[in-house]
């Protein structure tokens, strides 16, 4: 009985933990915040987690590594460039949509601690050599003679995910504030950035 009040009290921790994580980030997140969202005192909130930096540690793996497993297990397979990009886009413009709170979070964690999602990616062995074979096989069969890989990987990370950074701007000027108008915003776009990465490697 005790192992599973433990597990039900540590689940509300982390789902609280979570939340306001990915509303306050890492620095404007206290301990009182998360034992207040979890409906417990604090002591208990220290019994099960010392510190907010190792809650923070628990929470960043439990929000990101099943999205980033995913997203590599992607890269590392045995596909054709095209349809390796396609699956890739749709996959991470899905999680982003479907979990807005994410993206502040996960950009928030890659200013203050960049090597952290270094760290899980390495861990979860992403071959980026392959990768970089494969656009390299890519261009050259499409004869360009100038191509940039790092390029190229910023400009498919930067235009899937700064829709969702600058989400209230774009919502606001060009689509009315309307939740709606978005998701077919970002339905659209999958296209486009298939379109425009293709083109580069193509030119």
């Amino acid at each position: 009985m005790s192992n599973h009040r433990d597990m039900d009290v540590e689940s509300r921790i982390l789902e609280a933990a979570t939340t306001v994580f990915t509303q306050k980030g890492l620095a404007g997140a206290s301990m009182q915040d998360i034992a207040d969202e979890a409906r417990i005192s604090r002591t208990s909130l220290h019994y099960y987690y010392r510190n907010k930096d190792k809650l923070f540690d628990t929470v960043f793996e439990r929000v990101v590594d099943a999205f980033i497993t995913q997203l590599i297990g992607i890269m590392n397979a045995d596909t054709p460039l095209a349809e390796k990009l396609k699956r890739f886009v749709d996959g991470y413009l899905d999680f982003m949509l479907d979990n807005p709170g994410y993206v502040s979070f996960m950009v928030h964690d890659l200013n203050v601690t960049p090597e952290r999602m270094v760290k899980l990616i390495l861990s979860r062995d992403f071959d980026v050599e392959k990768l970089k074979g494969q656009i390299i096989a890519e261009m050259e069969n499409n004869q360009c003679s100038e191509f940039d890989v790092a390029q190229f990987w910023a400009s498919l990370i930067g235009m899937s995910i700064m829709p969702f950074v600058f989400k209230p701007m774009v919502t606001k000027f060009f689509l009315d504030e309307s939740e709606d108008r978005f998701r077919e915003f970002i339905s659209r776009r999958k296209q486009h950035i298939l379109d425009f990465l293709m083109k580069y490697i193509k030119n």
